[in-house]
């Protein structure tokens, strides 16, 4: 079974929800060396590995079945691809997977963060609409 570490708009239960069919357990997690970057004209965030004192907030969901896995990575689609990170989540460190920017979109990003709170106010009800 896999852990995933979410950091986006897969974050918000009602989007998680849409896109896989199991329940999982879900804890907070920090992913250090990594910063979290607004992608342009987007609405859903990137990271990209700093190997710096970046952090990344999210939520580990835990024991992902493979079939639930492969509706992620369909989700993610081209820009992302799957890696395996280290996160920490209640002081233990944890191996999952997350979906990081592609080396040939990282032109893509925006100098700006990205700000869960501003997306679940301004775009998580359109973008759940075009799930």
């Amino acid at each position: 079974m896999n852990a995933v570490f979410t950091y986006g708009s897969l974050m918000f239960t009602d989007v998680w929800s849409r896109v896989v069919r199991g329940e999982y357990l879900q804890a907070c997690a920090i992913l250090p060396g990594y910063r979290l970057r607004a992608i342009r004209e987007e609405t859903f965030p990137a990271i990209i590995k700093t190997g710096n004192n970046d952090q990344v907030s999210g939520i580990l969901y835990l024991d992902i079945d493979n079939s639930d896995l492969a509706r992620l990575d369909e989700f993610e689609g081209d820009y992302y691809r799957r890696e395996t990170v280290s996160v920490i989540s209640a002081g233990k460190t944890i191996r999952a997977e997350t979906f990081s920017l592609r080396a040939e979109f990282i032109h893509l990003l925006d100098e700006r963060g990205w700000d869960a709170a501003e997306f679940e106010r301004r775009d998580l009800k359109n973008f759940i609409a075009n799930l």
